[in-house]
């Protein structure tokens, strides 16, 4: 959150740019851009970035997981933010192993 907050210091805390607060809106930094990654596994990537720009809420933090693709990329990954292993990366044994083990929070 911090390194979040030093890069973007002056977010928008409302709909529909962004969350109803400044906390939610750093938040939705990281969902958005993992949202985007995930779903981009399974639905052609351009499709899903159409489908986040044409949102008519959070615009501003999907504009900014957008254009900032690679720098958040590479900052999420620095904090060990990312998937190291993607589930469709994954066995059927190994899903069943991941599904049966408690993480805990």
């Amino acid at each position: 959150m911090g390194a979040l907050h030093e890069r973007y210091r002056d977010v928008p805390a409302a709909p529909p740019e962004a969350a109803p607060d400044e906390f939610s809106t750093y938040v939705h930094l990281m969902i958005n851009w993992l949202e985007i990654d995930a779903t981009a596994r399974f639905i052609v990537r351009e499709k899903v970035i159409a489908y986040a720009r044409a949102r008519p809420f959070y615009r501003w933090m999907y504009r900014t997981v957008l254009a900032d693709w690679e720098e958040l990329r590479d900052l999420y990954a620095a904090h060990k933010l990312l998937p190291q292993r993607y589930a469709t990366d994954m066995s059927l044994d190994e899903l069943r192993l991941a599904a049966a083990t408690e993480t805990p929070i």
